[in-house]
Formats: C-alpha cells, structure tokens, sequence
C-alpha cells in the first residue's frame, strides 16, 4: 500500500476549471480601447512549447497583451535554431534566450541586448551514474561529456569543468541528443541536464537493476548553482537599434508579459492547461521555472542581482574564446532593465506583487501506482486544506447516491486516518526512546543528521513529514543556519525608495545568498541595557584596562579624534624630542595629540600614538617584553601603508575603529586573556591597511587582479590581514618575537578571522551566529576561544560601524568622508561603462536617506544586539544613535545642513 501515491490535488483543480471555464465569458471585463490601432510583433522562442515558456502563452492567451494593444505572436523554436539570427534579421522583435547566448552572440558582432532577466540563476546539471566512478567534476578528466549544441549551454558546461582546471582538450565533449538515452546506455560518462526538464525525464525512467524509479541516490548530480557558480539563463532580448527606436512598444510588452509569468506563478495549473500538452512532466517543469523566476524574495522581476549578471558575464568571458574583458561595452553594455523596473513599479503600484514577497517553492517527487509502468508526479509539501477543498469542489453538481458513496468513503478514510495518528504517536515515543539511547559517534552536527535520517526511514511518517525531516537535514549540513532573510523582510515592509533598497542589500548580502532561510537575524527591537547577560565581577577578570591619569580623554567614546586636525595650538613637546620614551608619554596626556597637526615626517600620527597607548593600558607592552622601538617601527609602516589619498579608508579611520575597539575592551565586563587583548587591537589597527578605496563589489566588477587572487572572496579583508601580519614579521617590525609558535599562530589566525569578519557580506552571518547562540542561553566562557573570537569579531565590526553612534560633528564629519570615497567609486565605474553601484552616484544618491537607512536597518539593531554582551549605557552610543537618525532623518528634504564643509584628505 505504502508503494501506491494518492492523485494530486491539480487533477481535481483541473477537473473544476474545465467546469468553470465555458462560464468565463459571461464576467464583464473591462474594456481596452486602442486608438492608435494593434501593433503586430513576433516574439521567438529558443524551443518547442513547453512551460519553461508558460509566460509567454498566459501573456498571450490570458489577454495581457491584448491590454498593451499589442498582436504577438509567439513563434517555436527548436534543434539547431538560433533565436539571437532572428532578431538580427529581422524575422523577430523579441527573442527568449539565455543570457550567455546573448553575451556570446555580442561577442560575435551581433548588437543584441537583454531587456528582462527572469530567471535568476542556472537549472542546468551535468549527471553521472553513481557507479561510474565520477563523485566531482574534476573527474570528467578524460571521460565523455554530453552538451547540447546550444552556445549558452556549452558555456556553463565548461564553467563547471574550467572551475577544477579542466579545458575541453582534457575531456572528450560530444553532441549529445535531446534525451537522457545516451547515459542509460553508457555512451556518455557525463550528460548534461536542466533541473526542469531532463532531470525529470530520468526520475521518470525505469531502473530496470531495481524494477523502480531511478532515484537521487543512483545519480551523481553536479548543478551549477551549488559549486558557486551562478549564470542566470532565459530572459528576453531585443536589438539595440530596436531598443532605441521602440522603447514604448518594449514597455509595453514586457508589462504584457510579466503579469504572464505573474499568473503562472500564482496559479501555475492554469499556465500548465495552456500547454499543448498538459501533463505530470510540464507540471514539474512549471513548478521548477516558477523556482528560478521567484528564487529570490523581495528581489523585483526580470531584475537580475548584480552578483549574479557580474558572475554571469565572467564566467562567459572566462570559458570564451574571444578577448573580450568585463568592462568591455561587449559585456558590459548587455544589460538594459531600466523599462523592466518601471514595469514592476508600476504593477506594484496596480496590487501586483512584483517584488515576490508571497512566493513558496512547492517540492515535488516521482512515484508509480500499484502495478503501472509510468511515473506520476507527487506532492511533498500539499496543503491539506486545498486537497481537501478540491473534494467539496468535485462533489459539486454528481448525482445523490454518488455523494452518499463519497461521504461514507470519506468517513471511513478519517476514521483511519485517526487511528493511524494515533499509532504514529506511540512510534514516535518508541523510536524517540531509541535515537536518545543509540550512541551514535562524530561531531554533533553528523549525530543529528544520522538521528534525523533514522527518523526519516519510519514507514508511519507522511510524504509532508519526511519533506519537513529534509528540510532541517539539508539546513544543519549548510553553510546557512545562521543566515538571516530579516533584512529583505523589512525593506519590504517599510516600502523604501528603490535605491535605497539596492543601496542597503548591495552593502549586506551577497546575491547568490538570497532567498528564504532561516531567520536568525538580529532583532530591531530595542534591548535594555538592564537585559544585559554577561557580567563578571571584578575579582574574575584576569586582565582589564584601568584608566590611567590624564587618559580619560582617549579612552572615552565621545572622544573626538579630528580635534588633531583642527587645533593648531603648539604642542607642549618639542619635535626633536624624538625617543621611544616620548612615544610612551605622548601616549599619555591628551594635548600632545595635537602633535599630529603638524607636518613633520617625525610626529607621531594618530594611529602610532593609539597604537602605543592602547597596548600600554592593557598592560600588554610589559605582558610580551615588547621592544618599543620595534613596535614604534612597526606602527610608523603601518601608518605609512595606508592608503592617504582615500577619503575614508586611511590610517586616521584604523586609529579611530582602534580607539574605539579599547574603549569597547575597557566596558566589556568579559574575561580576555592577554593575547585575546593583543589580537583584538592589532587586528583593529590593520584591518583596513592598504585599502584601495573601492570595494569588493567594485574587484568583482572590473575582474581585478585583487579579486582573482582571492577568488572574489572577500578580496580586500583577505588582502589587508595578510600584507599587515606580511609586514610585521619584517625582522625590524616584529614586535613579538616573545610569542612561541603556538602562541603566534594562534595570533595570527585570530588576526585574520578578526579582520576577514569586518566584512559587510557576511555581516548577517555573525549576527546570526551571536543571536542563535544568545537565543540558546548559552554564556560566553574565557576558556572557550571560540566563543571570545565570535564575541570579539562582533566588536571589531561595531567599532568598524561606530561613526553613527558618535556625537554628531563627528558622526557627520565622517559621513562626509564615506561619501567622498563612495562618489569616487562611482565615478571610476561610470568611466568603465560599468553599473555604478547603489549608493555611488553622485548625480541621482539621496545620502542623508541612506544614512537613516543604514543607522535604522544595520547600526541601531547591532547595538542592541551587542548590548547583551557589552554594556553600552554608560557609552551613550543609543542615544547617539537616535539623535543621529533624526539629525538625517531631517535632512532628507534637503543637504544643506549635514554637508556643511568638504571631506578633507589628511596624509598619513
């Protein structure tokens, strides 16, 4: 019995919509008049029908562009056609294609353009057989691998394969037929497969070694998306010549057809019965084309992330055999969705939900019933109540005595399903008994996956339970338990400009990271201090920073660190009094700061002079046997290796984030031990050296060899910590020469954990980490290193984000600086005819509105989060907060009163 599958729920829908449909044309609709007549377009697609184009037949047959006066006609594609020739020569306006074919088809001269992305990542896989041997696509070395005579898809193909260093001289690749015969009969090592529809021709193949459905465990499935490699695919397509000229008539179509894919979304079975044929395989297809349109929550349709179309474009230019660089305008000109964003604003505006807030991807299996060869297609995940509703549907209008055979059927199925429940409750308590006792060995994350999948196994759970015991296995063996969609989920429901919202995920989220996950991120509720949970007394910290006399002035936060700017005074010191115990005592008396207003090469800048009087107050100078006059040269290159020609991202920036990072170490009422302390401010002090004054988005953009070192993962945090620790262990900078070589490596590894958390991208991932581990009630422990580090990373982050939280003069001085730098990127990427980045446009930005932006959604919420581990009431950094937030919040109507002055650029 447990082999047989009930019907899905969609053959009753169907059944009902076949009874409603001759009603339809009794409803009143309302009328378009088109004055100026019918325009007649064709629009060509790259295959047969099938419901990968299922917005294309709603737009056409559900009269949405009949509402846009437009005729289209939607013309079939197939083997060996190519829909970018039809646009060049005319036959076509419009073209359906995948976005490598078009970046290729640019590549060879053909001007066309995309105008609407809608799918936002890759569906294709390539498969093995799991008993060929080949477990990674470093093991296509040699064997056969099947491609489909498509430019795109040969492009993505080789994308997998050049990402473990393979080129198609190291592997034989062959045509392979449009089917998946070539891998059951061997001819193939590797074929290639679209998650919509080959996979599915597999799933619904017969394994004649078992007598069954092929199934996920007899296949080695490689997909793109999960080796990290995104590149988005069918979108529409036009000419540049046409573009210019018909930029209305494109409006109008693509409004046309996004309700199209609007409708398919919100009722797909009615997309699928406009399908010539209309069967379990286009309701999986359907159901996975929804899944790479609506893959992203919050993100507006058609709309590709900028992390996706960069990826797209280098992964093309990667595998091409052409010369064409990112920034070329062959590339980087590909990409026009200006019209496609007004369509969604405007729909938005109509009560359409354009921004995919609503959408649930739905998990579908493979079955057979009792003693049938053909598969048919199973819910995972069906809701209950619309089963149920289809029965009370299908009910309507049948003769009395078939009723009163439902009823009584109906009945007796209830009464089994009761006594089922009941029997899994005592299984459950049974089999729960038995996982506890089981001593299952390995790391706890391994133990819970092995219990699950145990749990998983037991005949008495429903197709919907086991979906649910997946769900949480697939998420404890992610990287994304701790990864929060909160952000989305606000911006949405507070409605921001559009650019602000690009603006504020550009700074936060990677774009392959979004989508629904698990919210885990931190609250923007307010935390009272009084809930602070980590207190020690005094007798149980080992090592604390005492304020000495005449320090109070830098070891505060509402110190103010451009006084060493403005005030010319002279110094109570004389320049030539150069020695290494002047460094100390400058370090101690605040007027002496003033030094750093003076020009001479010999003057102590800010950061050497934190650098020395932080170490100094922790006591850390005397803890290591530290020789001054190393650590002085140390402090003097780092200086010097900042950057002084940026605006923000310069040595003045390391000394404040450093200045605030002692002040947080001086409240935290935390155990550190000595080298804790000593890593935290080193890894302050460095965790911006040698910024180049753009960031990691702008590496990415331009393909530059920073970005390629480090294989675009955080290429700047990665390149400041190893250049720093680089330049301490110069023997006439290596100021800790006492440490053993346990003792550095772990200095150095915290370092570099420390600085690579600073970030922005993975700013949501530690947020998560610290509110899962505050939700679990757990403490923080001065014997638990791993705790400290987390602990001291969220620090560094904050004092890395503590501008808002600053009195005002010097929360707006910096602002102005950030902008500065911000401006100046932009700039550099409008002269490489690239996207200037949200937030970077010095023509269009509303910056006080970023500024609420970002103190609202990223800076208030982290201080209260952080509140629970450091008490910050006596900092006032809450109240800063807010006082800023209104100061901004004021300023949005008009920047007069918040640019008062201009970014200065201070060397060193």
């Amino acid at each position: 019995w447990s082999f047989c599958k009930a019907k899905p729920p969609w053959d009753m829908k169907a059944a009902v919509l076949a009874l409603l449909l001759p009603l339809l044309p009794l409803v009143p609709a309302a009328a378009v008049v088109c004055t100026a007549g019918v325009t007649p377009v064709r629009v060509q697609l790259h295959w047969t029908p099938q419901a990968q184009f299922a917005g294309y037949f709603a737009a056409s047959s559900l009269g949405f562009w009949a509402d846009e006066c437009l005729d289209v006609s939607v013309v079939s594609g197939g083997p060996g056609f190519d829909p970018v020739e039809e646009l060049t020569s005319g036959r076509a306006q419009f073209a359906n294609v995948w976005a490598a074919t078009a970046l290729v088809g640019r590549e060879k001269g053909k001007p066309v353009v995309v105008v609407s992305q809608h799918w936002q990542s890759s569906s294709l896989t390539c498969v093995a057989l799991a008993t060929s041997g080949i477990t990674t696509p470093a093991s296509f070395r040699g064997k056969t691998v099947g491609v489909w005579n498509m430019d795109g898809l040969k492009t993505e193909v080789r994308a997998l394969a050049a990402k473990y260093g393979l080129s198609t001289a190291d592997y034989n690749e062959e045509l392979q037929p449009f089917s998946v015969s070539t891998l059951f009969d061997r001819t193939m090592d590797v074929i290639s497969a679209t998650t919509y529809n080959e996979l599915a021709l597999i799933y619904e193949t017969i394994n004649p070694s078992t007598g069954d459905l092929w199934t996920t465990n007899e296949l080695n499935i490689f997909a793109l998306k999960d080796y990290g490699l995104v590149i988005v695919e069918d979108g529409v397509a036009v000419t540049e010549e046409f573009l210019a000229a018909n930029a209305t008539l494109v409006r109008r179509f693509l409004r046309g057809l996004t309700r199209g894919w609007l409708a398919c979304r919100d009722d797909p079975e009615q997309c699928v019965q406009l399908l010539p044929q209309p069967d379990d395989h286009q309701r999986w297809m359907m159901n996975e084309v929804n899944h790479m349109i609506w893959l992203i929550h919050n993100q507006p349709y058609g709309v590709p992330t900028v992390a996706a179309w960069n990826s797209t474009m280098a992964l093309c230019r990667n595998v091409s055999v052409g010369a064409f660089l990112i920034g070329d305008p062959v590339y980087s000109s590909a990409l026009h969705i200006d019209l496609q964003r007004g369509v969604d604003e405007e729909l938005r505006d109509d009560g359409y939900d354009t921004y995919n807030v609503n959408y649930t991807y739905r998990a579908y299996t493979w079955c057979r019933k009792c003693g049938s060869t053909k598969a048919t297609l199973c819910t995972l995940n069906s809701d209950d109540a619309n089963d149920i509703s289809g029965i009370i549907a299908m009910a309507v209008g049948i003769p009395v005595s078939a009723c009163i055979v439902l009823v009584v059927t109906v009945t007796a199925v209830l009464l089994l399903f009761l006594m089922r429940a009941r029997n899994r409750v005592h299984h459950l308590e049974a089999e729960m008994d038995q996982l506890s006792a089981a001593n299952v060995v390995g790391a706890p994350a391994e133990s819970a996956i092995r219990a699950l999948r145990v749990l998983k196994r037991k005949r008495w759970l429903t197709g919907r339970d086991r979906a649910q015991l997946q769900r949480v296995i697939a998420l404890i063996a992610s990287n994304k338990l701790y990864k929060s969609d909160l952000l989305k989920q606000h911006l949405d429901e507070q409605r921001l400009d559009s650019d602000v919202d690009a603006f504020l995920v550009d700074l936060l989220v990677k774009q392959d990271q979004l989508g629904a996950e698990p919210d885990c991120g931190s609250s923007l509720t307010t935390t009272s201090p009084s809930s602070t949970m980590f207190q020690c007394d005094a007798e149980d910290i080992s090592v604390r920073l005492q304020p000495r006399d005449g320090s109070a002035h830098y070891s505060a936060w509402d110190f103010n660190l451009f006084d060493l700017l403005a005030n010319e005074d002279d110094s109570p010191f004389s320049r030539e009094t150069q020695s290494v115990d002047c460094y100390i005592k400058l370090s101690k008396f605040y007027p002496i700061f003033l030094a750093y207003a003076k020009s001479s090469f010999n003057v102590p800048t800010a950061l050497e002079l934190l650098g020395v009087a932080l170490l100094e107050d922790f006591g850390l100078t005397t803890h290591f046997q530290m020789n001054m006059q190393v650590l002085c040269n140390f402090l003097r290159n780092l200086s010097e290796g900042y950057n002084a020609t940026n605006s923000y991202h310069n040595a003045l920036h390391a000394a404040d984030v450093a200045q605030a990072m002692g002040v947080l170490l001086h409240q935290c009422q935390m155990v550190f031990t000595p080298l804790e302390l000593l890593t935290a401010i080193v890894a302050a002090l460095c965790h911006d050296y040698a910024h180049l004054g753009v960031n990691n988005n702008f590496l990415s953009s331009t393909m530059h060899k920073l970005g390629l070192r480090y294989n675009f993962i955080s290429p700047l945090e990665n390149m400041h910590a190893s250049e720093a620790l680089q330049m301490l262990l110069r023997p006439e900078n290596n100021f800790l020469v006492t440490l053993g070589k346990d003792e550095y490596l772990e200095f150095h590894q915290s370092v570099a954990q420390l600085i690579l958390a600073t970030d922005m991208t993975r700013h949501i991932e530690f947020t998560g980490q610290f509110t899962a581990k505050l939700a679990a009630g757990k403490r923080f422990h001065s014997y638990n290193k791993h705790d400290n580090l987390l602990l001291l990373q969220m620090m560094l982050k904050f004092a890395d984000l503590s501008n808002p939280s600053r009195r005002w003069t010097v929360c707006r001085e910096w602002s102005n600086r950030v902008m500065e730098e911000f401006y100046l990127q932009g700039d550099r990427e409008r002269a490489a005819r690239i996207p200037v980045s949200p937030g970077m446009d010095r023509n269009t930005t509303d910056w006080p509105k970023c500024q609420v932006t970002f103190i609202k959604f990223v800076v208030r919420p982290f201080a209260d989060l952080l509140s629970r581990a450091v008490n910050l009431e006596p900092l006032h950094v809450l109240e800063n907060l807010d006082g800023n937030f209104a100061q901004w919040a004021a300023a949005t109507t008009g920047l007069s009163s918040v640019r008062e002055g201009t970014a200065k650029v201070t060397p060193r």
